[in-house]
């Protein structure tokens, strides 16, 4: 068994050891791992322009937008979020970072928890008119609002609090991860196991959070490393199963299959949205442990394996599952 320092990895256990709906091919990853094995496997460090320059506005603009990151496919006509910003098309979650940055050039207060609290839906639409509509909306506006409460009551009106500590980590009792889901309910990415009431932890955007921190702070000269980044992650969204199921590592039992090729909705919390996620993040182990097995020059971490499977998931054409969800 792969040993993970993440403190939520062993909860996900039963859900592959026991699945029925959705299979990894080990052999598969073996062959990926030999193609991918000399490949670069960049660590993204966030500077694009829908990005803040200044690496401690950029700790909250990922805070408030990493809250509602997550649905940016339509549900009803299976079209992705847009936005232009600075003459450029920008898709999904993207399209998110270019509007909130089109807010801050806009001078809108969006990283004042004050503002926050007080959002409402007029607002909000403003701040995120597209060329196609942003899904759940409605749920968006009300996590915005409980960040800007929890900024202002817990954390001195700022996430850059969460990093004030002489080295700064995700996990343990004041890591970064652990401090968001225990203290905002959006957060709070947790599934449950039909068959034994048992909790998933995946804990999707927490993690995401602190990767681009971490992405950032690799090249920054005011933003501490977190001491264990190279536990953060896997973690699985919409765009990591599609990559994996794409590439032949993921299968998918016939139904299943049938239910995402023709987006036909897989409900939130099911056994077969649980597994899609879970067999996500132990292919990627998998992946993970097979490549650095084979790789010269130096081991990758998740974070690395992650930005290339959600930059490759982008690029494919086949659909990927559908769940109306504020998980990811």
């Amino acid at each position: 068994m792969i040993q993970n320092s993440n403190p939520f990895y062993d909860t996900l256990i039963p859900l592959w050891t026991n699945a029925r709906y959705v299979f990894v091919d080990e052999g598969r990853i073996r062959q990926l791992a030999r193609d991918w094995s000399q490949e670069e496997f960049p660590v993204p460090d966030w500077r694009q322009i829908v990005f803040p320059d200044d690496d401690l506005a950029f700790v909250d603009f990922i805070g408030v937008g990493n809250a509602i990151n997550f649905a940016f496919t339509n549900f009803k006509n299976y079209k992705s979020y847009l936005v232009e910003y600075r003459g450029q098309l920008w898709r999904g979650a993207y399209a998110m970072w270019a509007a909130l940055k089109r807010a801050l050039d806009n001078n809108v207060p969006l990283l004042n928890p004050t503002y926050l609290r007080k959002l409402n839906r007029k607002e909000f639409r403003i701040i995120f008119e597209g060329l196609t509509e942003l899904p759940l909306s409605d749920e968006r506006v009300e996590i915005l609002r409980e960040v800007g409460t929890t900024l202002s009551d817990r954390f001195d009106n700022t996430f850059k609090t969460l990093f004030k500590i002489p080295n700064p980590s995700a996990f343990g009792t004041t890591g970064v991860v652990t401090q968001l889901v225990d203290n905002f309910k959006s957060f709070r990415d947790v599934g449950v196991i039909e068959s034994s009431g048992a909790r998933a932890y995946f804990y999707k955007r927490a993690q995401l959070f602190a990767m681009m921190y971490q992405g950032r702070a690799r090249t920054s000269k005011v933003l501490q490393s977190l001491t264990d980044y190279n536990a953060v992650g896997p973690i699985a969204d919409y765009s990591v199963p599609r990559a994996l199921h794409a590439s032949g590592v993921l299968h998918y039992s016939a139904e299943l299959n049938r239910m995402v090729q023709s987006h036909i909705q897989v409900k939130s919390n099911s056994a077969e949205e649980l597994e899609i996620r879970a067999l996500a993040i132990r292919a990627q182990q998998l992946l993970l442990e097979e490549i650095n097995r084979v790789r010269i020059g130096g081991p990758i971490n998740y974070i690395q394996l992650d930005f290339k499977l959600w930059q490759l998931g982008r690029t494919i054409k086949e659909p990927h599952h559908l769940t109306a969800t504020t998980a990811y």
